[in-house]
């Protein structure tokens, strides 16, 4: 289990705005399935596609139907224990119960989301069209990291 310090993406790197985050106007605590074929392990900035009625990652193969998609962005410091605590069962189910931002009016960073190999063009029309502003706004230790 990872400390939140030891964290690469934390929600401070992800999350720019969210209007009345105290009532969850523009999140849901939602199933989340992390044992996807072809994903990588989940952290917060993750960009959640709906599928029969659960969230996972995207991957590339997503490509198509992604301006009529349903997208959500995982906010949830939590995923790490939640996926360790799920697979400490003695039969895991690959879902957990997470936060997403999935409508807005919110704002995240273009460099702290992962649109897991779909293309971000569409991943960011979708988000906004939702009313999740994608912004270059860019912390000083995300910017760092990318140069």
């Amino acid at each position: 289990m990872a400390k939140i310090s030891e964290r690469l993406n934390k929600v401070g790197n992800v999350l720019v705005h969210e209007y009345k985050p105290d009532r969850r106007y523009c999140r849901d605590s939602v199933t989340v399935t992390y044992a996807t074929a072809g994903a990588a392990d989940m952290e917060v900035g993750e960009v959640l596609i709906l599928d029969a009625g659960k969230y996972r990652e995207l991957v590339a193969g997503d490509d198509a139907g992604i301006a009529s998609a349903v997208l959500g962005v995982l906010i949830d410091d939590t995923i790490e224990e939640l996926q360790a605590a799920d697979e400490a069962l003695g039969s895991p189910t690959g879902d957990v119960t997470a936060a997403i931002l999935n409508r807005g009016p919110a704002a995240v960073k273009r460099v702290g989301i992962n649109s897991g190999g779909a293309a971000i063009a569409g991943v960011i029309a979708n988000l906004e069209a939702a009313g999740i502003d994608v912004s270059d706004v860019a912390s000083v230790k995300t910017a760092s990291r990318l140069s």
